[in-house]
């Protein structure tokens, strides 16, 4: 029994968001600013992600405007590592976590610099500790 389902690019936020994304009706709102970068590791290093928590907390207290999503999907890599290179199109298959989603949106447009700056930072700091020499993304 495969586990593998396609799903047409126009659902792939709603089923990505469990349904959310098209009820939030915010995504593609004109006045929405969103901001989303993410990456791939290989490791977990607990002190990484407490440091991110801190220091999104302060940020938010900084910029209260600012609403932010984190989405984690953590998954074991056996059976793509087994799957031959030349059956399939995924790179960076030996990635074990995927932190989907280091998400900033805002309807203030102040903040966006500030947003863009702590999101970069927050996943230059994942991949010092990714088990990766390069950004996978």
């Amino acid at each position: 029994m495969s586990r593998s389902v396609t799903v047409p690019c126009n659902a792939l936020l709603d089923i990505t968001f469990f349904g959310q994304a098209a009820q939030e009706g915010e995504t593609c709102a004109k006045t929405q600013g969103v901001n989303i970068y993410s990456i791939g590791l290989n490791q977990t290093e607990v002190p990484v992600w407490e440091s991110f928590m801190e220091q999104l907390l302060h940020f938010h207290r900084k910029n209260p405007t600012y609403d932010g999503r984190f989405l984690v999907q953590r998954y074991p890599i056996q059976e793509p590592l087994v799957t031959p290179k030349s059956d399939t199109a995924y790179p960076h298959r030996q990635i074990k976590m995927h932190i989907s989603n280091i998400e900033g949106r805002y309807t203030d447009p102040y903040i966006e610099d500030p947003v863009n700056a702590f999101l970069h930072e927050s996943r230059h700091h994942f991949q010092l500790s990714s088990g990766f020499d390069k950004l996978a993304v």
